[in-house]
Parts: structure tokens; sequence; C-alpha cells
């Protein structure tokens, strides 16, 4: 009896599921992907090379527009270029033992066109840097506009 009950509430999530990603349109859908990796390159499991860092902030600097301002700290009205942002993510990762960053509460708006999209999510990072531990949760705005086929971040504000 419990596995029939444990059975139908699988088949309900997941049907349920099936119907949230039908929903969506194919930006929408290359947008969270493209968030998705970008969450996974950003992370950091454990020990990595200088070479492995550097590739990796080679990476990172593919999902952000040429002249992409990202503001990367609360409380700031300093905004970051492209540039300036793949050395600050040099410095972290070399500081940090390991990173763990995720989104929630992803509100997405692509515009009828699909040149460009807004997306507003919580974001929160959790850093071990040796033994302490420092977590971080901010309410972000992301801009991105279409540009040769990808979806790339042209700004990204914190939200007072």
């Amino acid at each position: 009896m419990k596995f029939r009950t444990l059975g139908i509430t699988l088949l309900i999530v997941s049907l349920g599921m099936v119907a949230i990603w039908l929903g969506q349109n194919g930006d929408e859908r290359l947008i969270h992907h493209r968030m998705d990796q970008l969450l996974e390159l950003a992370s950091k499991q454990g020990p990595e090379s200088k070479l492995q860092t550097l590739a990796k902030a080679r990476q990172l600097r593919t999902y952000f527009a040429e002249n992409a301002r990202i503001q990367v700290e609360k409380n700031t009205h300093q905004l970051m270029d492209r540039q300036m942002l793949m050395g600050y993510f040099v410095r972290v990762r070399a500081a940090a033992t390991t990173i763990s960053v995720r989104m929630r509460n992803r509100h997405l708006t692509v515009d009828e066109k699909g040149e460009w999209a807004e997306l507003r999510v919580t974001g929160k990072a959790v850093l071990d840097m040796g033994g302490q531990t420092d977590a971080y949760t901010e309410r972000y705005q992301i801009s991105l506009t279409q540009t040769d086929g990808e979806w790339l971040i042209t700004e990204m504000r914190i939200l007072e």
C-alpha cells in the first residue's frame, strides 16, 4: 500500500515537472540551462591548479557580454567589467577550498522577439576558506541579450 502511494506521488511530481518544462519556450530553457552551467563553473569541489583556475576564468568570461557591468558586493555601486570579474574570480577561487553557488526563486522574462531577457533570482554562495565558512545570500537582477545565438549577461546587480 505504501509503495503504491509513493509510486502515485512520484508519477504526479514527474508529470508536473514535465508540464513545467514543456511550458517554457526555447529561449527560457536555453537561459536556465546556461545559468545552470554558470553555477557549475563557479562552484569548486576541492583543490585545483592555477592552470585549472585560469581555464575556468576564461570559460566564465564566455557567459558575459564584452561590455557587461557586474556588481559583486553589496553596499557598493562599483561595477566590474568582464576583465575585472575574471581577476576577482581567480582571487576568490585561490583563497577558497570549496565554493558552492546556487540560484533559487528564478523569475525570468524574455521579450517577444527573443532579443533580451531579465532574470531575478536569489543567489547563495557558500565558501570554505580553509576552515572558516562564509555564506552570502542576495537577490539579483540579471539582464541578458542574445548575441550570435548565445544568451550573454550584460548586467548583474544586487537588489536592495
